[in-house]
């Protein structure tokens, strides 16, 4: 095969739970007792404006954290907001390329 095709081809990944960009800061028992909770909320259909907020303030402060930014997108998506959603797909998808739930939206 011409090398100058290997740029073309699909780059392998691997399937882990790991997160794809740690910086180091885990969130802190209260804050995963919240975005357990907006999980449910967008799992199951009731995201509001406030969902958003919550989810937002979250993102800021742990900007490296990949399952917030897929959190915020259904949120919108949920809410009805399918441009939005995908918007905020994309720019995760631009971060972090090889992010699954990004590749997959």
């Amino acid at each position: 095969m011409c090398l100058a095709m290997n740029k073309y081809r699909p780059k392998r990944s691997e399937i882990t739970g790991e997160p794809l960009l740690d910086d180091g800061m885990q969130p802190s028992e209260r804050d995963m007792d919240t975005i357990e909770e907006l999980y449910e909320c967008v799992v199951d259909g009731y995201a509001t404006a406030d969902t958003i907020f919550e989810l937002d303030k979250l993102i800021k402060r742990y900007p490296n954290n990949s399952s917030l930014k897929n959190y915020l997108a259904l949120a919108y998506q949920r809410m009805g907001n399918e441009e939005r959603g995908r918007e905020v797909h994309l720019q995760q998808l631009a971060e972090e390329p090889e992010y699954l739930f990004a590749r997959t939206a």
